[in-house]
């Protein structure tokens, strides 16, 4: 048996019986990390050993593939790599694609070789004339690929991924190579030039902000359960890891994290309390398990919660309105808030958005299953957290442009249960109809808003106050970021707002707690876009303008 294809080549219609099975290599194809690369095999099942060359029995808790060309076969299994996360069960081995040439396989049974030097790979039966088991160059060339497994239930990892670059050798706790990039400088004129810049900040009496790291792009962050490194995610290529390591609640180190991965918008950064790290991309979802200790390094555990194109229909992806947030719910469930591209939908699109939670929020389990829309009538939300009091879902809103300086206000609204309707697009912001469905029937039930915010100020990321640092009328309470507005004759916003809540849960009136990054004159010099609370009660606040997250410390 001999079967050649040319690098590159699709393998259509091309299977190979061994075994009890026939197996399409069109479809194993799949699996490869390289273009014209094949494994033909017998499927082995869930809770089997493999007797190996060696005479040990191994064994193994999911499918994996055992490669068999004539009278030579290997089982991909090894035995279980170091530990690094909780009592994961042993991932099953790869043959590997190496850099420098020739490699023979080091576990599993047989002798499979790859070369890839070569510009096709040709699979060879050892049994054909010409061909000796003693002439390694001859006797096989090979890529195997065995597809890895996870079996923790919080753990995505579907059983069969298509080709994600690294994401597949991360998954199964393998090296990709990738150097570590340099750490971001955290001294020099620019953080000089933003510590003058914070003089202009004005807060209540007995605060005060400083300059907590420098990292570009910031834009919504994650504070880690464990050791408080805080995760930033960006709406360009990047997430960060900003350490503290001496505590002395000024950054040590800033760096990028998960480097050997390819992002794209990854804005959405969240933990679960156990502390696995979720981002939210564009239209993709990724888990990070124990990512506070992996992250000192170029390789990290990933896997795919929702794989490219599952989080929206890839016919809907756009460059506007797609910085998602994230957060896990009481009910243990992930929270996707979906904004809308457009100002106003056109009216053919509310059925598909309705369905697939565009301008709305979602929520899945945590290994991506049982994805379903929470809320709808949001027209692009980036910020949603829940009261750890109640339990409701509260979110921030930005309102429709166009309309005038003054209308129609921004929102923080209040979930308190799954289905609710929040007016969008009937209304364009609180109770102000919108030219384009002015004379259409509000839908019945309709949610208005807790807060009614400036017009255009762009409210962007919001927490709840847990900590004690601060005085008492803070505990409990919402803080929340302005962007600040583009589109207004007189900019408003890039401010940090407080919400206290009244006894019933409710929210009562809004205030300005720090303010200073628009100057008189109209300018820029910040733009507020998250806030997050560190483990001392401090309140971190990131900037994506500046590049920056402060820090914002009471009685000190």
């Amino acid at each position: 048996m001999r079967i050649e294809v040319p690098g590159g080549a699709e393998a259509q219609g091309i299977g190979a019986s061994f075994g009890s099975q026939h197996i399409s290599l069109t479809e194993l194809r799949k699996t490869m990390p390289f273009p014209g690369s094949f494994v033909a095999a017998d499927r082995l099942n869930q809770g089997a050993a493999a007797e190996c060359g060696d005479g040990e029995r191994r064994r193994f808790q999911r499918t994996i593939l055992r490669v068999s060309i004539g009278s030579i076969s290997t089982s991909a299994i090894c035995d279980p790599p170091p530990v690094g996360v909780g009592s994961l069960p042993g991932s099953l081995h790869r043959f590997a694609w190496h850099a420098d040439g020739l490699r023979r396989s080091n576990c599993g049974c047989g002798a499979l070789e790859v070369d890839e030097t070569a510009d096709s790979l040709t699979i060879h039966d050892p049994s054909e004339p010409g061909v000796t088991a003693e002439d390694p160059m001859k006797r096989l060339l090979l890529a195997a690929v065995s597809a890895a497994a996870l079996s923790v239930p919080a753990f995505a990892q579907p059983a069969v991924q298509s080709p994600t670059g690294n994401l597949e050798r991360l998954g199964n706790f393998q090296s990709t190579g990738t150097e570590e990039p340099k750490p971001i400088p955290q001294e020099g004129r620019k953080a000089d030039a933003l510590r003058r810049n914070l003089q202009s900040i004005k807060l209540p009496q007995g605060f005060k902000i400083e300059l907590y790291a420098l990292v570009p792009d910031a834009r919504h962050m994650a504070v880690g359960p464990n050791a408080g490194v805080v995760f930033v995610g960006t709406r360009k290529k990047n997430v960060y890891a900003v350490t503290d390591r001496d505590k002395d609640r000024v950054a040590d180190e800033v760096k990028v994290f998960a480097p050997s991965l390819s992002f794209n918008l990854p804005n959405g950064v969240c933990f679960s309390p156990d502390g696995v790290l979720y981002v939210a991309e564009q239209n993709r979802v990724l888990q990070f398990p124990a990512a506070e200790f992996f992250y000192e390094g170029p390789d990290v555990a990933a896997f795919q919660v929702l794989k490219q194109g599952d989080l929206i229909p890839a016919s809907e992806e756009s460059y506007n309105h797609t910085a998602r947030v994230c957060r896990i719910g009481p009910d243990g469930k992930i929270y996707v808030a979906l904004g809308q591209p457009f100002n106003v939908p056109a009216k053919e699109k509310l059925d598909l958005y309705n369905r697939t939670g565009i301008g709305g929020i979602v929520r899945m389990d945590q290994d991506g299953k049982n994805k379903e829309v929470f809320a709808t009538g949001v027209r692009n939300s980036v910020g949603i957290e829940f009261n750890p009091g109640d339990k409701t879902l509260w979110f921030t809103d930005n309102q429709v442009d166009g309309m005038g300086d003054d209308i129609p206000p921004g929102e923080i609204n209040r979930a308190t249960q799954a289905g609710q309707n929040f007016g969008f697009p009937w209304y364009g912001g609180g109770t102000v109809r919108t030219t384009e469905y002015k004379n259409d029937p509000v839908p019945a039930g309709v949610v208005n808003p807790q807060v009614e915010m400036t017009a255009h100020a762009a409210d962007l990321g919001l927490m709840f106050y847990t900590g004690t640092m601060f005085p008492q009328q803070y505990r409990g309470g919402i803080f929340s970021a302005q962007h600040g507005s583009w589109n207004r004759t007189k900019p408003v916003g890039a401010r940090i707002m407080f919400t206290p809540l009244k006894p019933d849960g409710t929210a009562d009136k809004t205030q300005v707690f720090a303010e200073g990054w628009l100057t008189e004159n109209g300018e820029y010099i910040g733009r507020p876009v998250d806030v997050a609370m560190l483990r001392d009660g401090s309140l971190l606040v990131s900037d994506d303008t500046a590049g920056a997250i402060y820090r914002i410390s009471y009685g000190q």
